[in-house]
């Protein structure tokens, strides 16, 4: 078994798939249900992640990841903060961007600001098959919003989709917050276009059947 790898695997195609393919990754041979290891390439740099069960790093597993060029480490329980720790840090390495600071004379209402809840545009609810925007912070085909589609909904704000770049082969987003003053990427809205285009085809197709309708009552 190979359990904890795949887990790096499944991160990988999910939320880095735009910067680096499965296949260039280098696993750990070694790699077992309990302790997994591989090696991930992007942009010249590499960044080694290790995940172990909770069975060796008690009570949730264990989530490592060390940059192999500065050997920085990013470390902690296993968890959905973790994983996006370490996504932001490769994808800040891979515009070599640095570290963010934090400002410590930031006033008080900047800070609460950005602690607040997100903040959308409107209260418009998704729906299965909805054609929508993906947004993400590194140009897929020179485009950093592309078409999407609805395929699942986890909840008012957030979902999975299809996407279809321009180039390239269509990949899939899971778990995506909907784009909000604190969240400008790596995420979906609502797009005016396809919602414009879909209810000119709701409203052709009900002209149409009104038509038929006037048509048989007619005869």
């Amino acid at each position: 078994m190979i359990s904890q790898l795949q887990s790096i695997r499944v991160f990988v195609d999910r939320k880095l798939s735009d910067l680096v393919l499965w296949p260039l990754c280098q696993g750990d041979p070694s790699s077992n249900a309990d302790r997994g290891s591989a090696i991930i390439p992007v942009k010249g740099k590499r960044f080694r992640i290790t995940s172990t069960s909770a069975y060796i790093d008690g009570p949730m597993g264990k989530l490592t990841m060390e940059d192999l060029e500065t050997n920085h480490q990013i470390s902690g329980a296993k968890s959905d903060v973790v994983w996006s720790q370490i996504e932001a840090y490769i994808r800040r390495r891979a515009k070599d961007e640095p570290e963010p600071v934090a400002r410590v004379d930031a006033p008080l209402d900047e800070i609460a600001r950005l602690a607040a809840a997100p903040v959308y545009s409107d209260t418009r609810v998704p729906y299965l098959g909805q054609g929508v925007t993906y947004v993400t912070d590194w140009p897929v085909g020179g485009m950093t919003e592309l078409a999407a589609i609805v395929t699942k909904i986890i909840s008012p704000t957030v979902i999975c989709v299809t996407v279809f770049p321009m180039t390239g082969e269509l990949f899939w987003r899971n778990d995506l917050p909907r784009r909000s003053e604190q969240q400008k990427a790596n995420c979906w809205d609502f797009s005016e276009v396809a919602t414009d285009s879909a209810a000119a085809i709701n409203d052709a197709a009900r002209a149409q059947f009104v038509r038929g309708t006037k048509k048989k009552t007619a005869a």
